[in-house]
């Protein structure tokens, strides 16, 4: 192994599992042995961590959690912290040539060995700690290495610890608007077909490898069969009553509840082609369990007119140019990532309304985005629908309905009123996830005959990660705007409480490193640092303040090791 001497007690947030409670022992960190690598693994120091929504969420939830379910956490107890900063200090003998010492890594939590979901931060120790051991689960998995080195993308050296930290969150958020459905029925999967009427209908070639027909598609029967398909005729009924589940399901104008009794039927990721004639103007009001659409997620297309495989082309992802947009819950962090995108886009919607319950997060909404949008001649409208009633309605009447409507609430009850006001061709993106079996009512009419787009999200990819940093460094995105506070290791604590109550408009920063910094809203920085204060932009984290902290608050030897 090589690497620097690195030897004696680290501090660290266990999580056991109850609430705060469970976040260290007796509210303080613990002091444990720094680990040491194997010959394949890494022993990385902990930068810099930003706090998640989510790791308020496994906080309140526990075991019940769903990637916690099953898991004794007072035996085998987690850390939390999945959005990282690492540097490398030592190199098992295996990953040598691959990784060195100092390279600074940037950290994918979504981790898959052998199909299973191991992630970094829930299952897999997080980064709540000054240093932790990398194994081959992050190194090796399915996908490959689960980490990416920062050097390569940014040899500069111009992108701050804050930045390299929130390219996960700010990940997701570009995930939701990036193409992710398939453009064709899955290769060698399970496919049914049904038709109410199959009258002048085409199906396009068919990689799959099981076809099952019932209604008038058994029509199809005998030209599937020469094409080498397993085909199997069987009667709706049965299928319906069936525990089979299809990769793909096809429906050529059927009756106007059958989407929603042939949605349990799709697998975990599938895609639902409903196909209507020209003439067919349902609507298709369709119960869909929105937690479906955000987690797995299953994809609906359609088309209208004889050509099924016009469902399965290209299609739009991103939000509308020149277009109109809600952003319903747009007051807290996550909100403000979709907000700060939605302004930075070369080619941004016209018209922005954005909403919260309470006035006062419009108000620092007013404050941080407003006088952006006016130099780039945006309108932006910023809305509280529980105490302007009636407002967004009129201002919904007005425009025609959004070309684009982003959810962050994690309530059914306002994802549904927020897709009532969807324009017929609209895209619906649902970022925040909700427990399964809560049913959203959707016009499955409408991604057929006007290709609307209605979509979730959850979690992101290395790719995701990188075009942040891209955008970052071009200048496109400044990715630390969304940092509301600062705060070193032994106030991890209080940070999580912050999140858990909803202190912050926008994230909080770990720096491990720093270990005896108190938790500081940056408003506060201008009495106890104003040093730090004076580098900070408009208000926006700068690596300028970043530097300016270490400086003030790191001990010596912190200094000499970490150059932000």
């Amino acid at each position: 192994m090589t690497g620097i001497d690195v030897k004696g007690q680290m501090l660290s947030w266990p999580f056991s599992g109850d609430g705060l409670d469970g976040v260290g022992i007796g509210g303080q960190p613990v002091s444990e042995a720094i680990p040491t690598p194997g010959p394949d693994g890494l022993l990385v120091r902990v930068d810099a961590v930003t706090l998640c929504a989510s790791d308020g969420k496994m906080l309140r939830l526990g075991t019940n959690y769903p990637l916690l379910r099953g898991r004794d956490l007072a035996a085998q107890p987690t850390r939390l912290g999945h959005e990282v900063a690492l540097t490398v200090m030592q190199v098992g003998r295996q990953r040598r040539g691959t990784y060195r010492v100092g390279q600074r890594l940037g950290l994918q939590p979504d981790v898959f060995v052998g199909g299973e979901r191991r992630c970094f931060g829930v299952t897999l120790p997080g980064g709540l700690t000054e240093y932790l051991v990398l194994g081959r689960d992050v190194l090796e998995g399915d996908d490959g290495p689960y980490i990416f080195p920062v050097d390569g993308l940014d040899p500069d050296g111009r992108l701050s610890l804050a930045d390299v930290a929130v390219t996960e969150p700010w990940a997701c958020v570009e995930m939701a608007y990036q193409p992710r459905r398939r453009l064709h029925p899955l290769q060698g999967g399970r496919l049914w077909i049904h038709g109410d009427s199959a009258a002048g209908f085409v199906l396009p070639e068919l990689p799959c490898g099981e076809v099952v027909l019932s209604g008038a598609a058994r029509g199809y029967a005998k030209a599937l069969g020469a094409q080498g398909h397993a085909v199997r005729i069987a009667e709706l009924a049965d299928v319906l009553s069936s525990s089979q589940t299809f990769d793909d399901i096809i429906l050529l104008d059927p009756a106007d509840r059958l989407p929603e009794l042939a949605l349990p039927l799709l697998s975990r990721g599938g895609l639902l082609n409903l196909s209507v004639s020209a003439d067919n103007a349902r609507r298709y009001e369709t119960q869909v369990d929105a937690s479906r659409l955000h987690y797995e997620p299953i994809s609906l297309v359609g088309q209208a007119g004889p050509d099924v495989g016009a469902a399965y082309g290209e299609h739009r992802s991103d939000l509308r140019p020149g277009g109109t947009l809600l952003i319903h819950g747009a007051g807290g962090a996550m909100g403000r990532m979709h907000l700060e995108r939605a302004l930075s886009l070369p080619a941004p919607p016209s018209t922005i309304v954005a909403t919260n319950r309470g006035a006062a997060r419009l108000l620092e909404l007013q404050t941080s985005f407003a006088g952006r949008a006016a130099e780039r001649g945006l309108t932006l409208r910023l809305i509280s629908p529980a105490q302007q009633p009636g407002l967004l309605e009129e201002e919904a009447r007005r425009l025609g309905g959004f070309d684009d409507v982003v959810v962050n609430i994690p309530s059914v009850t306002e994802m549904q009123y927020a897709a009532s006001f969807l324009r017929h061709d609209g895209l619906l993106a649902l970022f925040a996830g909700i427990p399964e079996g809560q049913p959203l009512r959707l016009p499955l009419g409408n991604v057929a005959r006007f290709r609307a787009e209605f979509t979730g999200t959850s979690g992101s990819s290395l790719a995701d990660q990188r075009r942040v940093i891209q955008k970052t460094l071009c200048g496109e995105l400044d990715a630390t705007s969304v940092i509301a506070a600062v705060c070193g290791l032994r106030a991890a604590r209080e940070g999580l409480a912050a999140v858990m109550d909803g202190r912050y408009t926008g994230k909080i920063i770990v720096y491990p490193p720093l270990l005896d910094l108190p938790l500081l809203g940056l408003e506060g920085l201008s009495v106890l640092a104003p040093t730090v204060h004076a580098h900070l932009n408009a208000g926006r984290w700068t690596k300028a303040a970043e530097k300016a902290l270490f400086a003030q608050f790191a001990r010596p030897e912190v200094q000499e090791a970490v150059r932000p």
